[in-house]
C-alpha cells in the first residue's frame, strides 16, 4: 500500500486540471439526480455456490490482451491486535509457493511468458482488501489464459506458506517499511485523519515486532481463515470469450469449500467537530508546510449508483479546480507563499475514504502569514460562494437525451455516444469492478458513463457548489498539519493555531476581501485563421522522390520537408516538426530557463485545436493531427505552426509563475537532504552545474524578463536544419500543387542562419573516467540508506542497434538476478531497481543503474553482493537462455501495440531523418540475436572499459 503520509506530503507538488461547461438547469433536475444508474449488461456477474464472486467482461479497449484480478474482502482491519500486519504479510507469502506453482514456481512462471514481476503482476494490501493483478496476457494464448486462472485460484486458497518462507520474507517487509517510512510522525498524522478509529490502528504494514516474530502458523491461520471463497471475487477483463471464461471459472473455483468466516462491512469512521492539530518538526527541510485536510462526506452503497451520487463525486473534483485556481492566483501576487496547491485523493487505493487537502509553502518565518491566508480564503469562499466566472467556460459537453418529461436520462434511445472506449479503460473498469465489489462502486458501460458525465456536467450550478463546499468545509473532520523545518526553535502551539482559525472566523468580510485575487491574465490561444500573416515566402532547393509513398522537398532556409503517402489507422493527417538542437543551446547560465521556453509563449490554434511547442534537453518538436487532409486543413496547421515558432512575444503571468518555481526550486536546494540526493543521483557526471537547480543568489539573473526575451528571440531565430513530416492519406503527385504555396509561405520562410542547428554538448553530457565513491549523510528519524550504483561507460562506446539490443536484455537479466540472489534468498532489500540506458545524443555513452535502500549496516554487504553478481554474469554461468528467453516473451506481448502504429513509424523514420539508429520496438528480431555468450561479451566490454560510481545517502 502507498502509505498515507506519503499521499498527503505530495500535494504541495501535485496539480491537476479539469475543463468546465455551461449549466442548464433542469426543471426536474433533483428527480434526474434520484435516477439509478444501468449496470453495464457486459459484465457477466455471477455467484457460485460456494459464495465466490466473479466479474468477466469483454473489451476491446487493449486488444489481444487479458487482465486478471483476485480480490479478498478484509485487509488489514480484520487483524487482531496481535496480528498486525499479517494480512499484508500474507500478500507476499502467496507468491512465494502454491500448490500447482511450488517453491518458485510463481516467480519461474511469470519467467517462461514474460510476464513481468512488479509490472503486469502484482499485489497490495489496504484497510479493507487485498488485491492481485495479473496485467497485458496475451489473449491468443490459450494454456497461457488458463495458468493465469489456475495461478490465480491458488492465490485464493492453495498457497504454500512455508516456515523457511515466512522466516526469508521477514527482513523483506522490514526493509518495505524502512523505504516507505516517512520522516514525520505517521501515527499522529493517521489518528487525526482517521479520528483515532481502527484504521488509524491498522495501518497495512503492521507492526514491525509482530512481523519479526510472529509463528509461521499464525501466517497460515490467517490465510486459511479469511481466504474463503465467500470473501474472495475473481475479476477477468479482456479479449476473451465471456461465456468460456465463466465456465472456466465455474470449473476451476467451484470446488472451492465454503466457509463460515464472513468479513463485515467496513467499518465507518466517526465524525469530528473540532479539528485535530499536528505540529511537527522535519529534519533538514527548509521549508515550512502547511496544510488543511477534510474528509470527504461518504456517499453511500445505495447513493452511489445513482445519477446524484454520482454528481457529487463531480462536485468535488470541481471544488478542488476552482480552489487550486484561486490559491494559484493568490501565491503568483504574494513572496511569501509558495507552490499552493489543493488535492483530493482516496486514502488507499479503491476504499470509500477519500480526503480534500489545501496547502502550501513558506518560509519559517512566515509561517503565520501563509495559514491565515488559507484559512481566509476557505472563509470567505464559504461566506461568498462560487459565482459562474469561477468555474465556466464556452463551451459545452453534448446532452444525453431525456424522456418526454425530462425526468430522466434515455440511455436506451441516445446514439449520440460513443462506445469506444480509449486504451486505458479496462484499468479504470476493473478498479470500478473491485469498488462495487467492496460496496462503493458502479458498473457503467463506458457509453452510460460518457452520457451521465455530460448531464452533471451540463447541470452543474453555482448553487449546488456552494451548498457542497459548506458540507465539506462545515469544520468537521478537519486535520491541520505544520510541518517546520528542523532547525526551528520554538515551534507554535495548538492554541497559536486555534486563535488564527477563530480570528479569521470574527473578520468582517472586508478583511478577508484580500485574498480575493483574481487570476491575471495570461495570453488567450488565438485563431491563427484571423491573423494576416504575409512572410517573404522561400523557394524549393530540390525535390527528391524517394519512392512510391516518399517525397523530399528542400527549401532554400535549410528546412527539409518530407511527403508521406500512408493509410492510417485513425486519422487522416498528421504534421510533426523536429528541430535536432532543444535546450541544450543554452548557456550554463541560462541553462534554468529550459522549462520556460514553451510555457511562456503565444499559442495558436487553427480550428479549434491548439498548437503544442514541446522543448526537450536536445529537440524541440510540435505534432498535430487532423481529421481532413485537403489542401486547406495542410494550409492552416503550418500556418499555426509558422505562428508560434516565430512569435517571441513573453507571457508575463507566466514568466512570473515559472519564476516563482525556479524560486521555490533555489530554497530546496538549500536543504541538505536535497543537495546530498542531487549529488548521488548526479555522481557519474563530469559536471553537475547544468544539472541542479539556481540558486538563491542566481535568481537576480533569471528574474529578468528582458533577458528572458532576447534569449527567446536568439533560441527561435534558426530554423536550419530542421524536419517537418506531412503524413496522411493523400496522393502526393495531386496535392503537391495545392499544397506548395503553403510549404513555401509558412515553412520555407522560417528565420534562419546560414548554419544548421545542432545539439549542443556540455561537461555535464559527460561520465568521468576514474572510479569514484562517495558518502553523504542525510538526516531522518529512522536508520536508513539508499545507496547507487552505476556503471557507467563512454571512452569507446559505439552505439548500435545490436548494442542497444543487448542492453535491453541486460537490463532484463540483471533486473532478474538480483532480485532473486539478494531480496528473495537473502531479505536484505525491499526496493530494488535496476535499468540500463544507452544513448547516441549527444555523445555515445551507457550507463547501468542499480539503487537499493536498506539498513545502513548493510549497505557494503548489498553492493558486494551486486559486485559479485555482475561478475559472475560476466565471468560465471549466471546468463542462461531461458533468461534472455523470458524477455523476448515479454517483449513479444508487448510487441503488439507497436506494429504498424502511426505514431511509432512516423518518429522512427524521423529518427532516421535526423541521423540516429532507430529502435523498433514492435520488432522482436534483433533480440533473438543475443546469445549468453554474446552478453557476456558486452559486460566484460562495459567491466573493463567502464567505470563504476558509488554513491551512499546515509544516516549513519
Amino acid at each position: 500500500m502507498k502509505l498515507l503520509i506519503t499521499s498527503l506530503l505530495a500535494f504541495f507538488c501535485c496539480t491537476a486540471s479539469y475543463s468546465q461547461t455551461k449549466s442548464s438547469v433542469f426543471t426536474h433536475l433533483d428527480i434526474i439526480d434520484k435516477q439509478v444508474i444501468p449496470q453495464d449488461t457486459a459484465i457477466r456477474k455471477g455467484v457460485l455456490d460456494n459464495g465466490l464472486t466473479y466479474y468477466v467482461r469483454k473489451s476491446d479497449a487493449n486488444a489481444k490482451h487479458v487482465n486478471f484480478n483476485l480480490l479478498a474482502k478484509g485487509g488489514s482491519v480484520i487483524e487482531e491486535d496481535n496480528e498486525l500486519g499479517i494480512a499484508h504479510f500474507v500478500e507476499h507469502l502467496v507468491f512465494k509457493g502454491t500448490k500447482h506453482f511450488p517453491g518458485h514456481g510463481v516467480q519461474d512462471f511469470f519467467r517462461r511468458n514474460g510476464i513481468p514481476f512488479g509490472h503486469d503482476s502484482n499485489a497490495n494490501t489496504g484497510f479493507t482488501y487485498v488485491r492481485y493483478v495479473l496485467n497485458s496476457i496475451d489473449a491468443s494464448n490459450e494454456q497461457l489464459l488458463d495458468s493465469c486462472l489456475l495461478l490465480m485460484r491458488d492465490f485464493a486458497g492453495n498457497a504454500t506458506i512455508a516456515d523457511a518462507d515466512v522466516e526469508s520474507e521477514r527482513s523483506v517487509i522490514v526493509e518495505e517499511w524502512r523505504t516507505r517510512k516517512a520522516d514525520v510522525n505517521e501515527q499522529i498524522i493517521s489518528n487525526g485523519i482517521y479520528n483515532n478509529s481502527v484504521y488509524s490502528k491498522r495501518n497495512p504494514i503492521g507492526n514491525l515486532d509482530i512481523i519479526r516474530n510472529c509463528t509461521p502458523s499464525l501466517v497460515r491461520n490467517f490465510y486459511k481463515k479469511w481466504y474463503q471463497p465467500q470473501n474472495l471475487a475473481i475479476v477477468v477483463v479482456g479479449d476473451i470469450c465471456p461465456d468460456k471464461m465463466v465456465e472456466k471459472i465455474r470449473s476451476m473455483f467451484g470446488s472451492m469449500k465454503r466457509g463460515s468466516n464472513v468479513v463485515a462491512d467496513a467499518p465507518s469512521i466517526p465524525d469530528s467537530d473540532t479539528p485535530y492539530i499536528i505540529i511537527d518538526k522535519v529534519n533538514a527541510e527548509t521549508m515550512c508546510n502547511l496544510g488543511v485536510f477534510v474528509r470527504l462526506p461518504v456517499v453511500s452503497a445505495d447513493e452511489v449508483n445513482t445519477i446524484g451520487g454520482q454528481r457529487t463525486f463531480a462536485l468535488h473534483d470541481k471544488i478542488k479546480d476552482i480552489l487550486k485556481k484561486k490559491f494559484d492566483a493568490i501565491a503568483n501576487k504574494r513572496t511569501d507563499v509558495f507552490s499552493p496547491d489543493v488535492i483530493k485523493m482516496n486514502a488507499e487505493g479503491i476504499s470509500r475514504i477519500n480526503l480534500m487537502g489545501v496547502g502550501t509553502s513558506s518560509v519559517a518565518d512566515d509561517w503565520l502569514k501563509a495559514f491565515e491566508l488559507i484559512c481566509k480564503r476557505l472563509e470567505l469562499t464559504r461566506r461568498k460562494g462560487f459565482v459562474d466566472k469561477d468555474w465556466k467556460v464556452d463551451w459545452n459537453h453534448a446532452s444525453p437525451k431525456y424522456n418526454d418529461d425530462s425526468t430522466a436520462i434515455d440511455f436506451d434511445a441516445d446514439t449520440t455516444f460513443s462506445s469506444k472506449p480509449d486504451y486505458s479503460y479496462n484499468h479504470s473498469l476493473i478498479d470500478n469492478i473491485a469498488k462495487t465489489f467492496l460496496g462503493n462502486g458502479v458498473n457503467v458501460s463506458y457509453k452510460t458513463n460518457s452520457m451521465v458525465n455530460s448531464h452533471i456536467q451540463n447541470t452543474i450550478t453555482s448553487e449546488q457548489l456552494n451548498n457542497e463546499f459548506n458540507r465539506i468545509y462545515s469544520g468537521k473532520n478537519m486535520t491541520v498539519l505544520l510541518m517546520f523545518p528542523g532547525s526551528t526553535k520554538a515551534l507554535p502551539t495548538e492554541k497559536d493555531v486555534l486563535a488564527v482559525m477563530n480570528r479569521v472566523k470574527g473578520m468582517s468580510d472586508d478583511e478577508l476581501s484580500d485574498v480575493d485575487e483574481t487570476a491575471a491574465k495570461k495570453f488567450d490561444t488565438l485563431p491563427v485563421d484571423s491573423l494576416d500573416i504575409n512572410p517573404v515566402p522561400g523557394t524549393v532547393k530540390k525535390i527528391k522522390v524517394r519512392n512510391d509513398s516518399i517525397t523530399d522537398v528542400y527549401l532554400s532556409n535549410g528546412v527539409k520537408v518530407v511527403l508521406m503517402e500512408r493509410k492510417m489507422q485513425d486519422i487522416d493527417l498528421r504534421i510533426y516538426f523536429h528541430r535536432p538542437s532543444g535546450y541544450s543551446v543554452l548557456n550554463d547560465d541560462e541553462i534554468s530557463y529550459n522549462s520556460l521556453l514553451g510555457k511562456c509563449m503565444r499559442y495558436y490554434t487553427f480550428e479549434g485545436r491548439r498548437t503544442t511547442w514541446m522543448v526537450d534537453a536536445f529537440d524541440d518538436r510540435m505534432d498535430y493531427e487532423d481529421r481532413y487532409n485537403d489542401s486547406t486543413h495542410i494550409d492552416g496547421r503550418l500556418k499555426a505552426m509558422y505562428a508560434t515558432l516565430t512569435s517571441t512575444e513573453v507571457d508575463t503571468v507566466t514568466f512570473n509563475e515559472e519564476i516563482k518555481k525556479l524560486q521555490m526550486s533555489a530554497l530546496q536546494r538549500s536543504n541538505k537532504n536535497y543537495e546530498a540526493l542531487m549529488k548521488v543521483n548526479n555522481l557519474p557526471s563530469v559536471d553537475m552545474r547544468r544539472l541542479l537547480p539556481p540558486t538563491m543568489e542566481d535568481m537576480a539573473r533569471y528574474n529578468d524578463i528582458e533577458r528572458f526575451g532576447n534569449i527567446i528571440k536568439d533560441y527561435k531565430s534558426n530554423y536550419n536544419g530542421s524536419l517537418i513530416v506531412i503524413s496522411g492519406k493523400f496522393d502526393t503527385d495531386s496535392i503537391m500543387p495545392a499544397i506548395m504555396p503553403a510549404i513555401l509561405k509558412y515553412v520555407a520562410s522560417l528565420p534562419s542562419k546560414s548554419q544548421p542547428v545542432k545539439r549542443m554538448v556540455w561537461d555535464a553530457d559527460h561520465y568521468k573516467t576514474t572510479n569514484t565513491t562517495i558518502v553523504e549523510k542525510i538526516e531522518r528519524n529512522i536508520p536508513i540508506s539508499r545507496t547507487c550504483m552505476y556503471y557507467t561507460w563512454e571512452k569507446g562506446f559505439k552505439y548500435s542497434s545490436s548494442v542497444h539490443a543487448h542492453n535491453q536484455v541486460l537490463n532484463s537479466v540483471l533486473r532478474t538476478l538480483i532480485l532473486d540472489k539478494i531480496r528473495i534468498e537473502h531479505g536484505d532489500v525491499y526496493t530494488l531497481s535496476c535499468s540500463v540506458e544507452d544513448k547516441q545524443i549527444p555523445v555515445n555513452s551507457m550507463c547501468c543503474s542499480i539503487s537499493f535502500v536498506c539498513a545502513p549496516d548493510k549497505r557494503e554487504k548489498v553492493v558486494k553482493d551486486v559486485e559479485a553478481i555482475v561478475n559472475d554474469m560476466a565471468y560465471g554461468d549466471l546468463i542462461t537462455q531461458p533468461l534472455i528467453d523470458s524477455y523476448i516473451k515479454e517483449r513479444e506481448q508487448k510487441a503488439i501495440n507497436y506494429k504498424d502504429n502511426d505514431y511509432s513509424i512516423i518518429n522512427d523514420y524521423i529518427k532516421r531523418e535526423l541521423g540516429e539508429i532507430v529502435e523498433k520496438y514492435g520488432d522482436t528480431s534483433y533480440i533473438k540475436k543475443v546469445t549468453p555468450a554474446s552478453l557476456k561479451a558486452h559486460l566484460k566490454r562495459l567491466l573493463k572499459k567502464g567505470n563504476l560510481h558509488i554513491g551512499y545517502l546515509t544516516t549513519e
